[in-house]
């Protein structure tokens, strides 16, 4: 198991500095449900108002956030490190 399997699921002491995005989108592909939700922390808000710009509407936003993320979540699509974590989270929401 890489560190990027177990990131999120070592008990991480206060203090400790914080995960690099790529580390955490890594911990999604590998199944770490503690990193979709750290992932969605971090994101959710950009990845709205992407998706907000896109469908010039907001009354579907919330929905195909939530949407992004579930995609995520599931593993249908896993981060390769070929471009940052937020044009990854960017392209999947377009899709959405």
């Amino acid at each position: 198991m890489s560190d990027a399997d177990n990131v999120l699921r070592l008990r991480r002491q206060v203090g400790d500095p914080p995960l690099s995005d790529d580390a955490i989108a890594r911990a999604c592909g590998a199944g770490d449900p503690s990193a979709v939700g750290e992932l969605f922390d971090r994101f959710h808000r950009p990845v709205a108002g992407y998706i907000a710009r896109l469908i010039g509407r907001t009354s579907d936003v919330e929905d195909l956030v939530q949407s992004t993320f579930l995609q995520i979540a599931r593993g249908k699509t896993v981060y390769d490190g070929r471009a940052s974590v937020k044009t990854w989270i960017s392209a999947i929401a377009t899709t959405a």
